[in-house]
């Protein structure tokens, strides 16, 4: 994956296979950062996701490379934050949603995530609001006909879910 990447950047290809290829080194980046515990390699590769899409200044305001800006920007800020760097999370984050207006799924992840942050922040408050806003976007989304949308949905709600009385409990004298 790295030596395809590295080729790419020397190449100028059209902008179908630059979504690929950023999203093969988002996925690189995701693997690096869940299964391999390698978080440093996960920010590069999620590093040259997103300057492979800024890389093409043509196309970089194209609701596809904005899409997958906004879902890079999101994983990047997963690694941040398992690295303890709430600050750069958060800016990942905040970054993910002004870019995202129409991924609802994305959406709701990126609130859950702020939620998170809040939580090892122990800004209690902050994080329940952001996790709630989560849930309703989950909530509304139950509907959704696909069945691989409407499983990860449940997952994601409970997961939600878990946070808030996470947070219920802690609040609790």
């Amino acid at each position: 994956v790295k030596s395809v990447v590295a080729h790419s950047q020397k190449c100028h290809f059209d902008a179908q296979y630059t979504l690929k290829i950023s999203q093969l080194s988002k996925e690189a980046g995701v693997l690096s950062a869940m299964a391999l515990n390698a978080f440093v390699e996960a920010h590069a590769s999620l590093d040259i996701s997103l300057k492979l899409l800024d890389s093409r200044a043509n196309l970089a305001n194209k609701p596809e490379f904005l899409k997958a800006r906004a879902e890079a920007l999101y994983e990047l800020s997963k690694v941040h934050r398992y690295q303890g760097q709430y600050d750069d999370a958060n800016r990942c984050l905040t970054d993910s949603l002004a870019l995202n207006n129409a991924d609802d799924y994305l959406t709701a992840d990126a609130l859950h995530e702020l939620g998170i942050l809040e939580v090892k922040r122990h800004n209690l408050d902050s994080a329940a609001s952001f996790l709630q806003r989560s849930l309703q976007i989950r909530n509304s989304l139950e509907d959704d006909t696909h069945i691989d949308h409407r499983t990860n949905t449940d997952s994601a709600a409970s997961s939600t879910l878990h946070q808030l009385a996470a947070i219920h409990v802690a609040r609790k004298p």
